[in-house]
Order: C-alpha cells, then sequence, then structure tokens
C-alpha cells in the first residue's frame, strides 16, 4: 500500500479521537453548569454499613432515618424511641449507617457524605458542611489551601455561605466564582 494513503488514514483517526475528546470536555462542562435533572422531591441518601442494599438512593420528602430502617430492614425492631435524630427528615446528601452487636440495632449514626459523592449526585455543598478532605476534592483547592480554611473557620466561626470564603488567605473572587456550580 502507499504511505500517502497510511498517512491519510492515520490523520482521521487522530482526528476522530480529538474530537471525541473535546466533545467529552465541552458536554461534561456544559452538564455541570445546566445541573442534574430535577428529582421529582425527595432526598438522595447513602445508605452505609448495616444496610443490605449500601449506596445511594432516593427516598421521598420527609423521610426519616426510622422510616428508611423500616422500608429497607422492615424486620428490624430498633428501640431509640426518644433520639430527635430517627425522627428529622432527612436532607440530600446526608448518610446514614447501622451500627450491630450481636444482630441487635445498637446504634444509628447520621453523617454528611463525602463531597465527592455529593458532587457527583449534583447535590449542592456547603461550606459549613466540609472538613479537610471535602475541600480538596474541590478543583484549585490542595491540603495547605484546605488547612487554612478549616483553621479560619475554627478561629471566626462558620461562614454561611461561599462568598465569605474570600475572609482566608488564598482565595480570591476568581476561585470563589469557580467554585459556585458545586454550591
Amino acid at each position: 500500500m502507499s504511505s500517502p494513503r497510511g498517512t491519510l488514514i492515520l490523520v482521521f483517526l487522530l482526528l476522530l479521537l480529538g474530537g471525541r475528546e473535546f466533545f467529552r470536555v465541552h458536554y461534561s462542562a456544559k452538564a455541570l453548569e445546566m445541573g442534574p435533572p430535577p428529582l421529582a422531591g425527595g432526598a438522595l441518601v447513602y445508605l452505609g454499613e448495616g444496610f443490605p442494599e449500601q449506596g445511594v438512593h432516593h427516598f421521598s420528602d420527609d423521610s426519616t432515618p426510622r422510616a428508611v430502617i423500616q422500608m429497607t430492614l422492615p424486620k428490624t425492631a430498633f428501640v431509640l424511641e426518644k433520639n430527635p435524630a430517627m425522627n428529622s427528615p432527612l436532607q440530600s446528601g446526608e448518610g446514614l449507617k447501622l451500627l450491630f452487636e450481636n444482630s441487635k440495632p445498637l446504634e444509628i449514626k447520621r453523617f454528611w457524605s463525602p463531597a465527592e459523592m455529593r458532587m457527583a449526585f449534583f447535590i449542592p455543598l456547603h461550606p459549613d458542611r466540609m472538613d479537610m478532605r471535602d475541600w480538596q476534592a474541590l478543583p484549585g483547592i490542595g491540603p495547605g489551601l484546605a488547612l487554612r480554611i478549616e483553621k479560619n473557620r475554627q478561629k471566626n466561626g462558620d461562614f454561611g455561605c461561599l462568598e465569605n470564603l474570600i475572609r482566608v488567605k488564598g482565595i480570591g473572587n476568581r476561585l470563589i466564582q469557580r467554585l459556585k456550580i458545586y454550591f
């Protein structure tokens, strides 16, 4: 076969791969800007240790940990009647973990799922519900800046909103603008 023909095929394949990469990056950035498709109400909740079907699940509005346990583990008798955490509604991004002792439910733990998981499901982040690992999951924030953010919050109190991160050395308006899609 002739060399020019092989070169033409190689150029065509490179253009095809380059174009595919361009559209993948372009449309994934557009998807982040547009946000998730709307949910019909409810909350996305991570079910962890102690649940038979671990992972992120969608529950209806005002679902409580008690209701989730009754739905997912109907034969489990859970006696924490006076625990207010059992009866307050779950929010998107929360997680539940059941601790057992001798196959009897001992305790339920509520927690915020990691920022990486919330971002993957388009659950908005809140600057006062993040730890150092969560901050480092965001583009443009490394270990040093995450530590400064945590120290600033401990010293000066909660941020309240993303814009108040401006008080942290090393955070400017450009970084705040880039992070807005996650909050």
